[in-house]
């Protein structure tokens, strides 16, 4: 499944888990997958993300290929934010982890405290 593994201490899913591993990243995209949106729609459907913080998010993820920005040619600057299909493919397994943490988080938390005491 994971390919060779002569070398241990390398996981092939950490350049995946690191490109997706900010916290906004995967909220970005999931609002994004239902279509394209403004900043400013982005900004509301995230209100704890300061306009900072979701500009540098959106920049990163443009740069990973994982949305497009298109600015609009009109008088106000308006700027616009699409999911490319490299994101779209993430879909199924964001929904997939979704169910996976919904049937065990009991148990992790369960597991933490047992630990932690």
């Amino acid at each position: 499944m994971f390919g060779s593994r002569k070398t241990v201490d390398v996981c092939p899913l950490d350049p995946a888990l690191m490109m997706l591993g900010g916290r906004w990243r995967c909220i970005a995209i999931l609002h994004l997958s239902d279509g394209d949106k403004y900043f400013n729609e982005l900004s509301k459907l995230m209100p704890t993300t300061s306009r900072k913080v979701l500009t540098e998010t959106l920049r990163s993820l443009e740069r990973d290929g994982l949305v497009t920005r298109t600015e609009s040619q009109s008088r106000l600057r308006r700027v616009r934010y699409a999911v490319t299909p490299i994101a779209t493919e993430l879909l199924p397994m964001f929904e997939q982890l979704t169910q996976w943490w919904e049937r065990n988080h009991v148990a992790v938390t369960q597991a933490r405290t047992a630990y932690d005491d």
